[in-house]
């Protein structure tokens, strides 16, 4: 009846091995394997008379193998221990699983015994893997749009002194996230059929091209030029699988370009020029990340670029017109509609006798004897201009007769043009 019973209970617990869920396999300390169940065939996909007389480690990726070994070497008899291990499924795939190892010892055969039950948690690292890379990917896309937003900042400044210092900084930091070797940005001039690089970022030991890409014909870069101007990228994997009479490949193969991508700038339809990267020491094969940011820069430096121009126009409109006033042949005020004085010209003071440094911040009054008021107002308000026969007052305290012609300067001044 011990016996029948014994024998009942080795039965029933053969079948749980070979019926639950848990990999259960049986090995000595080197890995030689006397026994795995159904659940190893169902979790990797191996036929069980594959596995069996076989090396564990042969079915262990190399990445966790090194770790299983150790812990197989260490483990005395009746001792039990934690692990996880990476195996190799029959069709290549990785499968995680994780569980607990004990160590037993074979007296007849004199040899330690290792049995291990372990569960398939590749789904829940999949899983876990998988929220990690959602988590990963909106932090650096978060990262990404203050960068952007940080260099918007910098370069949206038209007042800036080193605008130009600027760009290349953002160049060479956008440059350097995507490990490329130069960055650049290139103008296109419709009316001379050729382009000139602006600005260029090369990383340490990189020769510049900027010198050698000035004033290209059109036909020099014509497919090139044709994608960009259709809105697209142009993007070359490897120089030197281009013809060798081509024309772009003799332009950047002499500067140690490998591949290259350029991004169109566009603004209603019409291409401006380009932003691209260059890659001297590798190939680059991905470029998904680097039109994406090429994109966004693109319409970031068009933006700023323009804003500039138009800022230095306006600053040279300014001055040229500061220099007239200062050196007109006839006496110049400006003035608010409450009649402060901004700005006097030369003639003005040498006119009445007092001092630039006098006058700027007073009154109108201070210079003319009648009461502005009325007509500044109508001047700025109404756009009316008017010709007035005022008197001047000099710093002696006497009285110059004079015509003076008012007219609206901007939103908030008039000019005041006095001859005698």
């Amino acid at each position: 009846m011990e016996k029948e019973t014994i024998k009942l209970y080795d039965g029933y617990y053969r079948e749980f091995i070979e019926k639950t869920s848990y990999m259960i396999f049986i090995s000595d300390e080197s890995g030689y394997l006397f026994h795995v169940n159904e659940a190893w065939k169902l979790a990797l996909g191996y036929p069980v008379d594959m596995c069996a007389n076989h090396i564990l480690w042969d079915f262990v990726h190399p990445y966790s193998r090194s770790l299983c070994q150790d812990n197989f070497k260490q483990a005395n008899p009746g001792e039990s221990f934690d692990l996880e291990v990476v195996f190799i499924a029959y069709d290549h795939s990785l499968v995680y699983a994780e569980g607990k190892f004990n160590c037993s010892y074979d007296a007849l055969n004199q040899i330690k015994i290792v049995t291990g039950i372990v569960q398939d948690v590749t789904l829940q690292n999949q899983q876990a893997l998988e929220i990690e890379c959602i988590k990963y990917y909106f932090e650096e896309k978060s990262r990404y749009w203050e960068m952007i937003q940080k260099a918007y900042m910098t370069l949206s400044n038209e007042a800036i002194n080193h605008f130009d210092d600027n760009i290349i900084s953002v160049l060479k930091h956008f440059g350097r996230m995507v490990y490329a070797d130069r960055a650049f940005i290139i103008k296109y001039d419709m009316d001379t059929q050729k382009s000139s690089t602006l600005y260029e970022w090369c990383n340490r030991g990189i020769a510049p091209k900027k010198n050698h890409f000035m004033d290209i014909p059109f036909s020099d870069m014509e497919d090139w030029i044709k994608a960009n101007s259709a809105g697209t990228h142009y993007y070359v994997s490897d120089i030197l699988s281009m013809p060798q009479d081509s024309r772009i490949r003799k332009r950047l193969e002499p500067n140690g370009v490998m591949s290259m991508i350029a991004v169109p700038m566009m603004q209603d339809g019409k291409c401006f020029g380009c932003v691209g990267f260059d890659s001297v020491k590798v190939h680059r094969t991905d470029t998904e990340l680097e039109i994406q940011i090429l994109n966004d820069l693109g319409t970031l430096f068009l933006y700023t670029i323009k804003r500039r121009k138009k800022y230095l126009s306006w600053q040279d409109r300014k001055m040229r017109l500061e220099s007239y006033l200062e050196n007109a042949p006839v006496a110049i005020v400006v003035c608010d509609g409450k009649g402060v004085i901004h700005e006097i010209n030369s003639t003005a003071c040498t006119l009445t006798g007092h001092l630039h440094k006098t006058l700027i911040g007073k009154k109108i009054k201070a210079l003319v004897v009648e009461d502005l008021t009325v007509p500044l107002r109508d001047c700025l308000e109404k756009n009316q201009k008017s010709q007035l026969c005022l008197t001047l007052r000099t710093d002696l305290g006497e009285s110059i007769i004079c015509t003076c012609q008012l007219s609206k300067a901007n939103d908030s001044e008039v000019i005041l043009m006095f001859t005698i």
